[in-house]
Parts: structure tokens; sequence; C-alpha cells
């Protein structure tokens, strides 16, 4: 009888593993269905304070920045003296502008959010994304951002300074390696 129950026992461990085991075309493999790819993050005016206007596609008349504004691929947001502007995006990512500053979003996709920053200070608390590159330009750098919290500092001159407190950064020229 005991041979009987051990024999049982081995059976039933064996069809556990048959059954477990990956099949072809399983997803452990690298094939079968796959996680679809996140969307892409929208940007919203979340705070106004002062003076603060936006040209829409970066053409044409300049009209008063409100909150509540979406902002697109090719907007520029500016502040003049006494403004301050904060905008989030869907994907938890804030950026706050303050006074005198130029900035526009060049690209926002799922996998690729572009900002360049022309003039002035920009205080940053980037989501991390997995497999998004995040990148800030400037007149004399660009940043890939990873999950930091940064802050940018461009000078009438171009000149660019960056402070990370948090995660990481990676610095190169505007043209590239």
């Amino acid at each position: 009888m005991q041979l009987r129950v051990r024999d049982s026992l081995v059976a039933l461990s064996l069809g556990a593993v048959l059954l477990g085991a990956p099949r072809p075309g399983h997803a452990i493999l690298g094939f079968g269905p796959k996680e679809p790819p996140p969307p892409a993050p929208v940007a919203q005016v979340g705070l106004v304070e002062g003076p603060a206007r936006y040209q829409a596609g970066g053409q044409g008349a300049w009209a008063p920045l409100t909150m509540g504004r979406k902002i697109s691929p090719s907007d520029v947001v500016k502040t003049d003296k006494g403004g301050k502007v904060v905008i989030a995006f869907s994907d938890g990512t804030k950026v706050q502008l303050g006074e005198n500053a130029n900035f526009q979003v060049e690209g926002l996709e799922a996998k690729k959010v572009s900002l360049r920053m022309t003039l002035g200070l920009l205080d940053a608390w980037v989501a991390k994304v997995k497999g998004r590159k995040f990148r800030i330009r400037t007149p004399t750098a660009v940043a890939a951002v990873r999950g930091t919290q940064l802050q940018v500092l461009v000078a009438a001159n171009g000149n660019t300074d960056f402070f990370c407190f948090s995660g990481s950064i990676g610095i190169e020229p505007p043209s590239g390696f």
C-alpha cells in the first residue's frame, strides 16, 4: 500500500511540473501577448501667478495663459517679471517656471518627452516611467533625465546651470557627442 501512495505522489508532482512549465509561445519566453505601451502624457497648466502668456504652436499672437489650459507640442510659455507657472503632466511629472522664463514643449510621446528652456529658471519633478526618454534642451546643453528632481537655470547669454537634487541626469552638448 505504501508503494501506491508513493507512486501517486510522484505522478502528482510530475503533473504539476508539466502543467506549470512554459509552453511554446508562452510570454515568459518573449513571445505572446505583451503589455501595451503607456499613453502619451498630457501637459496642463496647474497654476498661474502673475503675468504669463503662451503662443500656440510657437507661432502667431501671444495670449494670456490660464489655469487648466492644455499645453501641446510646439506651444511656447513665457513668464514676465513676477510671473510663475506650474505645468502638470498626466504621468505625475511637474515643472515650475520662475519669472522671466521662456519654455517650450517640443514633444509629448509615450516613449519620449522633450522640453526646451531658453531663458530663466525651471524646477522639475520628473516621474520615472519605464522605457521613456525625458530630455530638457537649453541653448548650450541637453539633459537626459531619469526619475529626477532638478533645477535648470538659463542665463540671457544662454549659459546653463543644472542642479540635480535626486535621481540622475546626463548632460551633453546640444549637438550630441
